[in-house]
């Protein structure tokens, strides 16, 4: 389901707003609620259905950024930001692991098999079990380079319309229904169910 034209229009106005607003050195938290809340709401999320920055009910004692819910109630996609002015953009690292461990991390430990990095200026959506595999990311917005906006309206279009709220509801989270994209232990239980 793709974004709307009205859609699009609005997030792009969100976007010239960071620029506008030189919010390249903003911290996380006032990227996040200044800019990339607001394109969540454009996409079809709504406060009931997020949580942010809230401990994960699985008690790890970790707290994802943003909790996308689905109309069943569970999570169904996990959204990481950092700061746009981070060294290394979204390859920066903790001492202990990279922020796109951390992600994917916090997507399994939701259980989910989606879930995206970003910093504003860059969007990542990753799969967790393709990420362990060989280290990749699903798909990559580049929107904002050397404080300017190089991204296309095509381009924006095919990435927002993939955590759509209409979409990734319908799908139960499940951008992608190719295999590789498929938990480990899922594929342990289809070999299982074959023999």
């Amino acid at each position: 389901m793709a974004i709307s034209d009205k859609q699009l229009e609005k997030i792009k106005n969100i976007i010239q707003d960071f620029v506008d607003d030189i919010a390249f050195t903003k911290m996380e938290d006032d990227v996040q609620t200044s800019y990339t809340i607001p394109v969540l709401l454009e996409l079809g999320w709504k406060p009931s259905i997020w949580k942010i920055n809230t401990g994960q009910d699985i008690k790890t004692g970790k707290r994802p950024d943003i909790l996308l819910k689905g109309s069943g109630g569970g999570t169904i996609f996990v959204i990481e930001s950092k700061e746009p002015s981070v060294k290394n953009g979204l390859d920066g690292r903790y001492p202990k692991w990279t922020f796109e461990e951390q992600t994917c991390f916090y997507c399994g430990s939701e259980g989910v098999s989606w879930g995206a990095l970003t910093n504003f200026v860059e969007w990542r959506i990753y799969n967790p079990h393709s990420f362990r595999t060989n280290g990749t990311y699903y798909r990559k917005l580049i929107i904002i380079k050397d404080k300017k906006i190089v991204c296309t309206d095509e381009q924006l279009r095919e990435f927002f319309s993939l955590i759509n709220y209409a979409f990734i509801d319908s799908c139960k989270g499940k951008i992608s229904k190719e295999r590789i994209f498929e938990s480990y232990s899922r594929i342990t239980e289809l070999k299982e169910s074959i023999k």
